[in-house]
C-alpha cells in the first residue's frame, strides 16, 4: 500500500472519500463541505499540540481536498468543451438549412456551377468536408457514450442545455428547429465573477460590466488616467467557406461570396457584415484644468469677516499749491500758513459669502456608469472655482470708478485700431494712477481683461502692413503690457456675453472692451472653507435612489484695501488702424 493510500485511508475513517470522485458539481459540494467540516473539529481537537495521527489526518484530508478541486476542474473543461461541440454542430446544422432545394431528382446530379473559370464544390460535396462532420458525429457520439457511463442525468442536462441555448440544435437532435438563433451573442470573460461558460444575453453581459467596472471606476478616476477591462466578447459567425484559411485563398472565398447560386432564390445579400456591434467605450476625454481664474491676494478669515483700515487717498497732499511764504506775505502780515489734517481713518468690513457646488447621482447608474459620475465631479469641481472667480470680478467691477475712451481721441472715429486704443489708452490710466498718487516706478499698475482681447489684439495688428506672426505671440502682447509697468491677467469669467456666449456663436467682436485697473494691492480676498463632503447618504436622496455625489461650499469676500480702482472702457476697431497722419505744410520758396 502507498503513502497516499494510507492517508486516504486515515481521512476516510471519518470522511467517506471515494476511489472515483463525483461527476457533478452538487456531489463534489457535499464531499467538500464534509472533508472541511471534518477538517475543523479535528483542528480543534489537536489545539496547538496535534498528535502524529491528528496531522496525518489532516494531510489526507487536505489531499482529499486537492483531488476535489481537480475533479471539479475536470468537469468546467468538460462542460466548456460539450458546449463548443454543441456550437459547432449548431452551425453545422445551420449550413445545411439553408441549402437551397434542388429542383431536379435526387438521382440527377446538375453540374457544379463555375466561378472565375473554376468549379465551386457545392456544400456537403466536398470529400474533406464530408470527413470532418463524419468525425464530428464520431466525436459527439463517443462523447454523448462517455457521459452515459458517467452519469446518465449530466448528459441529459446537458443536451438540454444546447437544445435551450442552441435553437435545439444538440447532438442526435436531428429533428430540432435549426432555424432558430441562439439566446444570446456575448461570451463572458473567465474574469469576470460567476463566470459562466457559453453565449449569454445582454442582461447577462450588464451585470458582468457592472461587476467588472465598480471595482476599476475609483483608479480610473485619477485625472487623465484610463483602466480598461474586458469583461465580455462576441465571435462572429460566418460559414467555413466565407474565411480564408492556409486552404482556402482570399481569392477563393471571395468569389464564393458573390456566387449568387449558393443562396436561396439565387439572391446575394450580405454575409453578416461586421456582424458584431461596433465597440462602446465608457470613458471620457480628461478635464481641462482650470485656468484664466482672477487671482487676487488671499488670508484665512476664522470669524466669517474681517474689519480693516482703508488706506487713505493722499492726492490732497500733494495737491496742496499754496505752501510760498515770501517777504511780501511777511510784510503784509495777513496771510496763514495752511496745514493738513491727518485723517481719521476709516474701518472697513468685508464679510464672507458661501460659495457651493452640489451635485447628486442616481445609485443605478453611478454603479453602471462610474466612468459618468467620475467625469462630471471634475467638470463640477473646475466650475467651482471658475464660480469663485466670476465672483471676485463682479465684487471688484462694483468697487471701481467707471472710466469711458469710447468718446474722444481713442473713439472708434479717430483713427485708432483696436491695438493702438487698447494699449495707449490703458498706459494713458497707469500713468494718471502713478502721478495723481505719486506712484514709484516700480509700483505695479494690475491690469485685468478678458481672455479673448489676446484674439482683438492680433486680428487688428493683422491687418497692418510688414507684421508678421511671431510679432502678436502671447510672450509678445504680455510684454507691451509689461514695457508700460503694467501686470495683465487675461479672465475667461468675464464679458462673455458676445464672445463665449452660450445662446449664439460669436461672428463678430464687441464695439468696446472693458479693463480693471488699480496699484497693486489694492484689492484682496478672504477665503474660509466651510465644508467639503464627499458621497452623503439621506433618508430624503435614498427614497429616490440618490445620493449627494459632491457638496462643497467655500466663504469668500472680497475687501478693497487701496485707495482707487478704475473701470476702463475702451472701443475696439478691427482695422489696424495706427491714428490719424499729420502732414508738415511746405517750405517757402525762400527757404
Amino acid at each position: 500500500m502507498t503513502d497516499t493510500d494510507k492517508t486516504n485511508d486515515r481521512a476516510a475513517a471519518f470522511v467517506t472519500i471515494p476511489d472515483e470522485m463525483p461527476t457533478t458539481v452538487d456531489a463534489l459540494d457535499d464531499l467538500e463541505k464534509q472533508v472541511r467540516d471534518r477538517y475543523a473539529e479535528i483542528r480543534a481537537e489537536a489545539g496547538s499540540a496535534p498528535t502524529a495521527e491528528q496531522v496525518a489526518e489532516m494531510e489526507g484530508l487536505a489531499e482529499a481536498l486537492d483531488k476535489i478541486e481537480d475533479q471539479r476542474q475536470k468537469i468546467a473543461d468538460e462542460e466548456d468543451q460539450a458546449e463548443e461541440r454543441a456550437a459547432r454542430a449548431a452551425a453545422i446544422a445551420e449550413r445545411f438549412a439553408n441549402e437551397p432545394e434542388p429542383e431536379e431528382p435526387a438521382d440527377d446530379t446538375p453540374d457544379a456551377p463555375e466561378v472565375g473559370g473554376e468549379p465551386v464544390v457545392p456544400q456537403g460535396e466536398d470529400d474533406d468536408q464530408n470527413e470532418d462532420s463524419a468525425d464530428q458525429a464520431d466525436d459527439d457520439g463517443d462523447d454523448a457514450d462517455d457521459n452515459t457511463d458517467t452519469d446518465g442525468d449530466t448528459a441529459e442536462e446537458e443536451q438540454d442545455m444546447t437544445k435551450t441555448k442552441f435553437g435545439g440544435a444538440a447532438r442526435g437532435d436531428v429533428a430540432a428547429d435549426t432555424t432558430a438563433k441562439p439566446e444570446g451573442i456575448f461570451t463572458l470573460d473567465r474574469a469576470v465573477p460567476d463566470y459562466e461558460p457559453g453565449p449569454v444575453g445582454l442582461l447577462r453581459a450588464a451585470e458582468a460590466f457592472e461587476e467588472i467596472a465598480s471595482g476599476r471606476a475609483l483608479v480610473a478616476s485619477g485625472e487623465g488616467r484610463t483602466v480598461s477591462a474586458q469583461f465580455a466578447h462576441i465571435k462572429r459567425d460566418l460559414p467555413d467557406d466565407l474565411i480564408v484559411t492556409d486552404e482556402r485563398s482570399a481569392g477563393d472565398v471571395l468569389d464564393r461570396a458573390v456566387d449568387e447560386s449558393r443562396l436561396p432564390g439565387s439572391s446575394l445579400v450580405a454575409a453578416a457584415g461586421w456582424c458584431a456591434p461596433s465597440t462602446t467605450i465608457y470613458d471620457f476625454l480628461a478635464t481641462d484644468p482650470a485656468t484664466n481664474l482672477y487671482s487676487l491676494p488671499e488670508i484665512s478669515v476664522a470669524r466669517g469677516g474681517i474689519r480693516f483700515p482703508v488706506e487713505p487717498d493722499m492726492s490732497s497732499l500733494y495737491a496742496l499749491d499754496d505752501f510760498l511764504w515770501t517777504e511780501a506775505d511777511a510784510i503784509a502780515g495777513n496771510k496763514t500758513k495752511q496745514c493738513v489734517e491727518i485723517p481719521c481713518p476709516e474701518m472697513e468690513e468685508t464679510r464672507l459669502d458661501a460659495i457651493w457646488t452640489c451635485v447628486q447621482s442616481n445609485l443605478l447608474a453611478n454603479k453602471g456608469w462610474p466612468e459618468m459620475t467620475a467625469k462630471f465631479l471634475r467638470e463640477a469641481a473646475r466650475a467651482h472655482l471658475h464660480r469663485i472667480s466670476a465672483y471676485r470680478l463682479r465684487e471688484v467691477v462694483g468697487g471701481s470708478d467707471a472710466v469711458n475712451f469710447t468718446t474722444g481721441p481713442f473713439s472708434s472715429t479717430s483713427g485708432y485700431g483696436a491695438a493702438g486704443a487698447v494699449l495707449s489708452g490703458l498706459a494713458l490710466q497707469a500713468a494718471d494712477l502713478r502721478a495723481k498718487h505719486r506712484l514709484a516706478e516700480t509700483r505695479t499698475v494690475e491690469v485685468i481683461v478678458p481672455s479673448w482681447l489676446k484674439e482683438a489684439l492680433r486680428a487688428d495688428l493683422a491687418f497692418r502692413d510688414e507684421v508678421l506672426p511671431d510679432d502678436v505671440n502671447d510672450a509678445r502682447l504680455t510684454q507691451w503690457f509689461t514695457t508700460r509697468g503694467m501686470s495683465v491677467q487675461y479672465v475667461s469669467d468675464w464679458q462673455n456675453e458676445i464672445i463665449g456666449s452660450t445662446e449664439a456663436a460669436a461672428t463678430a467682436y464687441p464695439a468696446s472692451v472693458k479693463a480693471l485697473m488699480y496699484p497693486a494691492g489694492t484689492w484682496w480676498s478672504a477665503v474660509e472653507p466651510v465644508i467639503n463632503l464627499g458621497a452623503t447618504y439621506d433618508s430624503t436622496g435614498l427614497s429616490k435612489n440618490q445620493r449627494t455625489e459632491m457638496f462643497v461650499e467655500d466663504g469668500v469676500g472680497v475687501g478693497k484695501r487701496g485707495f482707487e480702482s478704475r473701470l476702463i472702457d475702451v472701443p475696439l476697431t478691427i482695422n489696424g488702424g495706427v491714428g490719424p497722419r499729420v502732414t508738415a505744410g511746405a517750405p517757402d520758396a525762400g527757404e
